[in-house]
């Protein structure tokens, strides 16, 4: 899998792919390094997606036989195939996948009827399973700061961003369950990011990559901009540039640079360099906001926390009627005052596309509403 020159695969068609040597890998060996680069390079390219997965299910249907091709065998039957498609007038990109599958289907019978393959075309439920297995079609949700404060977003994972004015950010609706997390930002955000050593975090920025465990750090990446910067709070992280993403599927780490607590690094595009520094008062940029509540209603407080993070809390106002709080939140994240409310009302709560449920199946009795439940923490 080596490769000296740096390959532009989004001017790649479906027959380049197919004798691409770094594509083979992936599909047919399952190679890590090489699955490692495609699952980055489809998240960086999702207008390419289709093209890689039709490309994908052809050198998997070629593949297919009870034993395993040689290179040399494989090489025979993808070279008859690319013969046959590129005979064809339509470009392979505008070509529906079931189309594209027959054409190829009737290339490959034509090279086993030599005696050079027993092949077997996939059942619909294969095609299927081939088709979506990396498809980026997943539900995408936006937020978009559009005032003139910051606005806190809630991940399913329970990592919090504060997207500042003018910033958006963008992520898959089941981020909490994807292996890896992946979220993209135009603008400026802090990121406060749950560990979770099995299912690392990236952020795509402009033309910055941010890939952390669990920490807290500051990009800014607009993408009308030159220049981008990553700035750490706690913890560590690795930042490379897009371009980079092929070297470090031949050799992990190449290419990136590791940031610790009050670091920065700033990447300048026209130059495609980096320029590491140190930085201080990010804890001061964002410090918690602090709240005092006597004998108020819970619901005001939903209210409250909705104001100050510019978020969405959903419940029902008649299981949480009557629970009055007082309570002084200081240097508490969103995600701990939600625990400690919740823990009062007992409910959970839970994050839908970046929106706080909240959830509790006991209601309070009648007898207590009439004289109101007053926690104090």
């Amino acid at each position: 899998m080596k490769r000296i020159a740096m390959t532009d695969y989004r001017k790649y068609t479906i027959e380049d792919f197919l004798t691409d040597a770094l594509f083979r890998a992936w599909v047919l060996t399952g190679d890590t390094q090489a699955e490692t680069f495609w699952q980055h390079w489809l998240v960086a390219n999702p207008d390419r997606s289709e093209r890689v997965q039709e490309a994908r299910a052809l050198l998997l249907a070629m593949a297919e036989k009870k034993q395993t091709l040689s290179d040399p065998e494989l090489d025979q039957i993808v070279e008859a195939t690319l013969g046959k498609l590129n005979r064809e007038t339509a470009p392979p990109t505008a070509r529906p996948l079931y189309l594209v599958l027959a054409r190829m289907a009737a290339a490959v019978l034509l090279v086993a009827g030599l005696g050079w393959l027993v092949y077997r075309f996939p059942t619909a439920d294969s095609l299927n399973a081939i088709s979506t297995r990396s498809s980026s079609s997943e539900t995408r949700v936006e937020r978009r700061n559009d005032t003139d404060r910051p606005m806190t977003v809630l991940l399913g994972d329970k990592s919090t961003v504060i997207l500042q004015p003018g910033s958006r950010l963008s992520f898959g609706s089941t981020l909490e369950k994807a292996s890896n997390r992946v979220v993209y930002l135009d603008g400026d955000a802090f990121f406060d990011v749950v560990k979770d050593p099995a299912r690392p975090f990236f952020v795509y920025s402009n033309q910055l990559i941010t890939r952390v465990l669990g920490t807290s750090f500051r990009v800014v990446a607009y993408a009308r901009e030159q220049q981008a910067s990553v700035s750490v709070l706690t913890g560590k992280v690795a930042v490379f540039a897009k371009e980079d993403l092929e070297k470090m599927a031949i050799r992990p780490g190449a290419g990136q640079l590791v940031l610790l607590p009050n670091e920065q690094v700033t990447f300048s595009q026209n130059k495609a360099r980096f320029t590491k520094s140190r930085v201080q008062g990010l804890a001061k940029l964002y410090h918690p906001p602090r709240f005092s509540f006597d004998e108020t209603p819970v619901t005001d407080v939903f209210t409250a926390l909705e104001k100050e993070y510019g978020i969405d809390i959903e419940y029902e106002p008649e299981k949480i009627h009557g629970y009055l709080l007082t309570a002084t939140f200081s240097e508490m994240s969103l995600h701990d005052e939600l625990d400690l409310i919740c823990r009062i009302i007992k409910g959970t709560y839970h994050i839908e596309e970046g929106r706080v449920i909240i959830e509790t199946d006991q209601q309070l009795p009648a007898e207590d509403a009439n004289h109101s439940r007053n926690p104090t923490l």
